[in-house]
């Protein structure tokens, strides 16, 4: 399956876009034809990028590792961030083309930046599904002599 999903990447991204797109272009209605461009934009969007994961990010690196561990505390803080984010430019009015960008890159900003200080404060970190310290450097101590 995985392979396949590789092949079609760029296809899945073309159609995702393009949908994408035409949502923003025109809002859809809730007609049949409305309904198919949003679930064809959100299965081609993922298809993509599992297509151009399973290329680039099937090998071990401590950017994977980083990004591995930062995946429970962005998933926790995402929503509210949206939410808060798109308040917060709601007054300015901004076109959906620009907004939703700007929504998407600033979310992962401030997400990634809290993450950044919560990492870092030994008391927070059960909060966000992290281990303490103490517990992943006995770990990293375990599996560094276990390899000895």
């Amino acid at each position: 399956v995985w392979q396949h999903v590789e092949a079609r990447r760029w296809l899945a991204l073309t159609i995702g876009v393009s949908a994408w797109g035409a949502l923003v272009v025109r809002e859809p209605g809730r007609g049949p034809l409305g309904m198919l461009t949003i679930s064809l934009q959100q299965w081609c969007a993922i298809v993509a990028a599992c297509g151009f994961a399973h290329r680039h990010l099937d090998r071990d690196s401590a950017w994977r590792r980083y990004l591995t561990e930062a995946m429970l505390p962005l998933y926790l803080l995402h929503q509210t961030v949206i939410i808060l984010a798109a308040m917060a430019l709601r007054p300015l009015q901004l076109a959906p083309v620009v907004e939703g960008p700007l929504l998407v890159l600033g979310c992962f900003a401030i997400c990634l930046a809290i993450y950044e200080a919560v990492r870092r404060v030994d008391g927070l970190r059960p909060w966000f599904g992290l281990a303490s310290g103490a517990t992943r450097n006995a770990a990293a101590s375990r599996s560094i002599s276990e390899s000895a």
